[in-house]
């Protein structure tokens, strides 16, 4: 209740592009946004490549709250309103917020929370 989702908008990977970097921009996408779901055990982890490229480029896209640059990616994506989920894979749609501020934790607050459970147990 009282809850507003951006457009249903994702990016994902262009299927027309020379794909052989996409894997490079994935990485720095997944550097900020959270793509925890492709790691093992993970809604996505089974996702095929290039599905887990668009994966990446989608959960940046709407941790940047679906500003038309943040779907760049050197020309690799590609802004879609067909909703590219798969079985249990969700591709989310992002939250607004009142002052644009992302709901979604960065994958490295993640990492850095799983190695302090580690270290401290």
């Amino acid at each position: 209740q009282n809850v507003e989702y951006h457009s249903a908008k994702w990016c994902v990977v262009n299927n027309n592009k020379d794909l052989s970097n996409a894997s490079v921009s994935a990485l720095e996408a997944c550097s900020v946004a959270d793509c925890s779901a492709l790691s093992p055990g993970g809604s996505c982890y089974n996702l095929s490549w290039p599905g887990n490229i668009s994966y990446a480029f989608n959960s940046y896209y709407q941790q940047h709250d679906q500003s038309a640059d943040s779907c760049e990616f050197g020309g690799l994506g590609l802004v879609t309103t067909v909703d590219p989920s798969v079985d249990n894979c969700r591709f989310l749609v992002q939250l607004r917020t009142s002052v644009g501020a992302s709901l979604l934790v960065s994958s490295s607050l993640h990492l850095i929370l799983l190695l302090m459970v580690v270290f401290l147990v």
